[in-house]
């Protein structure tokens, strides 16, 4: 067999004997005539005797319900749900034409409900089955069988290659795909290059231009910034933009047809390997017109991509709110996209990280068939930063034998075009994490086409395999009239020929049968294998949910404040059959060996630098015997996380990282810390959301006790400059907070200058001037220089020098003398320079009446009398508070007035006291009750109550003689009895 490899993209086997000899592989196609039949859902499905019933149930009924059962064969019956996740509520259709508005462009709502097409489901009965089917204009789709294997159904076209509308009692083409043993028939091809620039393609050439040329926006920096890492629902809203041609080869099916290719783009982005919940959602799309075409389409794929980035924006409402904004714009093309004249193996081309960029969140796909959904998935990979698979930045997360995956730079035979790799997974959620997806946070609507507690436990996925038969995508990849190759192997890749006798050969573009398209006895294609339909028991739709959090793993640094973090993963349950990933925490982060590193220490960054010292990475003019050291100037605040490191003696820098390691100081003027590439904030204690500050003497949470700052100025005043360099001040090793500037006017030929202890100029020495900004370091702290092009020429440095710095200036020209002024400050270390003082202030009177007041005594600095803690002096040498009475006009006592009952009639009883605090002040008669409370410090409150009583005496009963009885005789009688004392007690008393 002989096969040419045009432009890595075609493979074309010539001849006829090819085709025989991979016969053997016992690849047969048996297609029959079927008439759908549409049941009552819920009943139990029978095989009538008779045809097709003729009370309608056509398939294009707007109202079709949410789920369906369709009979096409003994034993074949389809279970259906609705599936139309990738669509939007309020998806608009943008339309050129005659009709038009004046400036070219018509906004039509879609009241073509194309939600209503796609359905998704199992066939009755058998465990491994699945179907993705489309309902309108007949029955479009894919269905995997346990028993048959790949079925393939669409509907019969008329003459004139119109289907009939009514598809339930048309009859449909049901196709049998069988196939036996696989035969690997892939040819070799060579490994992709690569190069500095990162532009690479993947085959059939997918470009990604690394370097954004419209300019990369800040993520939104929150105030309070997360030190965790969080999964959050994302919704991608996309436009979709197709050229006239599309229009002219895909007919009234065009709609249909990019909407299948994003249902396929939407699952790949549900796919579980992702690591995240992105909901990929059509707002919107736009047919265009020829003119339309002529605006955008190029020569040059670049100038494409330029130009249709220009014209997306003019289509889209800014305000993220707005229900046809669009996050990100798609334009699908029959042109070839040539990367240059002559080479247009192109594919699609797209910005790197431009998600949330108006300007430059769009990409452009070349339409190939059903493949064309890979290209899509691909190249929005790249628009939300994900590299390609095998680039350098991968390596560290894939080994040599292991496949390559969405991102995949050239597909061929072993690429798996569905899944996502573990670096894809890192670098989206890196992405997303550090808060460039914000505008990926809001829902396109308020209520999604199929809601998600519509059937939730049933909702299988829509395949594009079920809506095209082979036939149909080999015609979509390779133009009207091509069918599928026989013989050739099944699923890995999609062979055609565009010659019914086969003379043309076989062709292909390396790209997988669509999922869903019949390969087998109850087999159809999943992820380019032929597998077993798997039944609805199995197909159930599983949301996942995290697993249990990891332990901390090992500190990054040894010392000066490192991370560490613990993670947990979505896998109890993992999601599966389109089920959604888990949203919340997935990351905890925390500081570690937080103590300060050794005086002498090198810097961590500065450290992470020279690890590449002697590598060259093949730059130019970069010598083989490189000390790489750390660049912080010119990196925007998005980069700081990313090691920029230049050669020691040369001015450009290069990306040698593309993060640092965690715990990393984002730069060297903060404390804030790096964590997987974003910076966080930190305090000076090396804590993570910490607010510890340092004072002006560079101490965490100090009190500026320990530094005194150093004015001074070189001014014409008082100097005369003369031609060359002068002297102007020593900054002595250990000053920080240097600070100096030069206040120049128009024609000043006054430049600072900088020179070590050692005497060799570190700025603008040799009479050579930085016109612009740039940064050395010396004495191990950073200083930073304006430029001598800056209105006021200024040279800073935070921290600490580490050696002694000779601060000059450089007079040339017309001499005048300059206006320097400058400041630092500098440590106090002499323990004598802290000394007691009494307070010249008495403090207030301890009690308003024969009180004290003192002068307590402070620790004060005597350089500058200020008053500092007391620690810094000695205890032993502390003088006693002055004291003095104060408020000798008035006193206070307790004083006693009423007392209440006794409690006891006879004996001891209780009785109460009222006890008050006045006040007696000199030349005053009355006394004025003041609260308890002055009284009580000089003596304690007299007792409220005490005993009182008196003696009792003892009492008895008393009884008179008996009275004379009734006269009468009724035999009565009585006496009285009395309460009296005993013998000299009191009188009696009557009861």
């Amino acid at each position: 067999m002989r096969c040419s490899l045009a432009a890595a993209l075609f493979v074309y086997c010539l001849s006829v004997a090819a085709a025989e000899r991979l016969s053997g592989s016992g690849r047969t196609r048996t297609t029959r005539t079927v008439y759908p039949e549409r049941l009552p859902y819920g009943s139990k499905p029978r095989w009538p005797r008779s045809l097709p019933r003729e009370d309608g149930g056509g398939l294009n009924a707007s109202s079709r319900p949410r789920s369906e059962l369709y009979r096409l064969d003994r034993g074949l019956t389809l279970a259906l749900v609705r599936d139309s996740r990738h669509l939007s509520p309020t998806l608009v259709t943008l339309r050129f034409g005659e009709d038009s508005l004046p400036d070219g462009r018509t906004l039509v709502p879609d009241t073509e409900d194309l939600g209503h097409c796609y359905y998704a489901g199992h066939v009755l009965g058998q465990r491994d089955s699945r179907a993705v089917v489309s309902l309108c204009d007949g029955m479009t789709g894919y269905i995997q069988t346990a028993t048959q294997g790949l079925l393939t159904i669409e509907p019969v076209r008329r003459g004139d290659g119109v289907r009939d509308q009514d598809g339930s009692r048309s009859p449909h083409l049901l196709t049998l795909h069988q196939v036996g043993p696989d035969v690997d028939a892939a040819p070799s091809f060579p490994a992709p290059s690569r190069n500095a620039t990162t532009r690479a393609t993947w085959r059939g050439a997918i470009e990604s231009n690394e370097v954004p040329w419209l300019g990369l926006r800040r993520p939104p920096r929150s105030r309070h910034r997360r030190k965790r890492s969080y999964s959050l629902e994302q919704h991608v809203e996309v436009l979709v933009a197709a050229d006239s041609k599309m229009a002219r080869y895909h007919g009234k099916n065009l709609k249909h047809y990019i909407l299948t290719l994003m249902a396929a783009v939407a699952h790949i982005y549900k796919d579980p390997s992702i690591g995240n919940l992105l909901d990929i959602a059509v707002v919107k799309l736009i047919f265009m017109e020829e003119d339309e075409d002529n605006e955008i389409i190029s020569p040059s794929a670049s100038s494409t991509l330029k130009n249709f980035c220009r014209w997306q924006q003019k289509h889209n409402h800014l305000d993220d709110s707005h229900p046809y904004h669009h996050d990100t714009a798609i334009l699908l093309t029959r042109e070839d996209l040539c990367r240059l004249p002559k080479t247009c193996d192109t594919l699609g081309l797209a910005q790197s990280g431009m998600i949330c960029d108006p300007h430059s969140s769009c990409s452009i796909v070349e339409d190939n068939g059903l493949s064309a959904a890979f290209t899509i998935a691909h190249e929005l990979g790249h628009v939300l930063n994900i590299p390609h698979d095998d680039d350098q930045k991968c390596s560290k997360y894939r080994a040599a034998s292991q496949p390559l995956h969405v991102m995949a730079r050239m597909l061929d035979y072993n690429s798996r075009p569905w899944s996502w790799s573990e670096c894809s997974r890192h670098y989206i959620t890196t992405f997303l994490d550090a808060g460039y997806g914000q505008c990926l946070r809001d829902s396109p609507a308020e209520n999604l086409l199929l809601p998600e507690d519509v059937a939730p436990s049933s909702r299988a996925s829509t395949q594009p395999g079920e809506l095209f038969d082979m036939d149909r995508q080999c015609e979509l990849v390779f133009g009207r009239g091509a069918k599928i190759c026989p013989y050739m192997p099944v699923c890995k890749r999609l062979w055609c020929t565009v010659h019914s006798n086969l003379q043309g050969g076989c062709r292909t573009q390396h790209m997988p049968w669509a999922d869903g398209t019949t390969c087998g006895k109850r087999h159809w294609c999943q992820k380019g294998e032929c597998v077993a339909v798997m039944d609805q028991g199995s197909r159930r739709k599983v949301d996942g949910d995290w697993g249990p959090w990891q332990g901390y793993g090992r500190c990054s640094r040894t010392c000066g404040g490192g991370i560490q973090s613990a993670r947990r993963e979505c896998d109890s349950p993992r999601p599966a059959f389109g089920g959604k990933y888990c949203v919340g925490e997935r990351v905890r982060y925390r500081s570690c060996n937080t103590e300060p590193c050794p005086a002498g220490s090198m810097d961590f960054r500065e450290e992470q630098c020279s690890a590449f010292n002697g590598k060259t990475f093949n730059f130019p003019d970069v010598p083989t015997n490189a000390k790489w050291t750390a660049h912080y100037s010119g990196i925007s605040h998005v980069d700081t996380c990313k090691l920029y490191c230049r050669v020691v003696g040369m001015s450009a820098y290069y990306l040698l990282k593309e993060k640092v390691i965690d715990g990393t100081t984002c730069n060297p003027e903060s404390f804030d810390v790096c964590i997987n590439g974003v910076c966080k904030s930190a305090g000076c204690d090396h804590q993570l959301n910490s607010t510890a500050t340092t004072d002006m003497c560079g101490v965490c949470r100090g009190d500026n006790a320990t530094c005194r700052t150093i004015t001074g100025d070189f001014s014409r005043a008082k100097y005369r400059a003369e031609f060359g360099y002068n002297f102007v001040a020593k900054i002595p090793a250990g000053a920080s907070f240097v600070d100096v500037r030069q206040f120049g006017f128009e024609k000043d030929d006054n430049y600072l200058a900088l020179k070590s202890a050692e005497d060799e100029y570190l700025l603008n020495g040799n009479f050579t001037v930085s016109m612009f900004r740039k940064t050395l370091r010396y004495g191990g702290t950073i200083i930073e220089y304006s430029g001598s092009n800056a209105s006021i020429e200024r040279i800073n440095a935070t921290k600490p020098l580490g050696k002694e710095l000779h601060l000059m200036v450089l007079t040339v020209g017309k001499v005048e003398s300059p206006d320097i002024r400058y400041e630092y400050t500098v440590s106090i270390r002499d323990d004598q320079q802290y000394v007691w003082e009494l307070s010249p202030q008495w403090t207030e009177c301890s009690r308003p009446c024969q009180g004290h007041r003192y002068r307590q005594a402070h620790c004060k600095r005597r350089l500058d009398g200020m008053r500092v803690e007391e620690a810094r002096c000695h205890p032993g040498s502390r003088p006693q508070p002055l004291a003095e009475v104060c408020n000798l006009h008035c006193t206070l006592r307790w004083k006693v007035g009423e007392k209440s009952e006794c409690s006891a009639r006879c004996g001891t009883g209780v009785r109460t006291l009222t006890v008050q605090c006045v006040q007696q002040t000199d030349g005053q008669p009355q006394e004025r009750v003041v609260a308890d409370a002055l009284c009580e410090p000089e003596k304690a409150k007299p007792p409220e109550t005490e005993k009182c009583g008196r003696p009792c005496h003892s009492f008895r009963w008393v009884y008179d003689d008996w009275a004379p009885q009734d006269v009468r005789g009724r035999g009565a009688s009585a006496h009285r009895h009395l309460c009296g004392r005993e013998p000299g007690g009191p009188p009696r008393l009557p009861v």
